[in-house]
């Protein structure tokens, strides 16, 4: 199973679909740095760490998490 991000255009398209109206959508590059930056001064390095834990925990623990990562 692999999963790829919607364009800008599929996802106007699903929200006119959908029924809304004046619709405007814009599209930015992602800075992978910055967003890890933003994301350690969000959730703080102990936060992180837990996330790191629970990561690892379902990996050592479940065949099927095991499989989604390989992919």
């Amino acid at each position: 199973m692999n999963a790829s991000p919607l364009s800008c255009e599929e996802w106007t398209g699903l929200l006119k679909n959908a029924g809304l109206k004046g619709i405007q959508a814009k599209t930015y590059e992602l800075d992978v740095k910055n967003e890890t930056k933003g994301l350690f001064q969000r959730y703080g390095f102990a936060g992180m760490m837990g996330v790191m834990y629970k990561m690892l925990s379902l990996y050592i623990k479940n065949p099927s998490y095991r499989a989604f990562e390989k992919k």
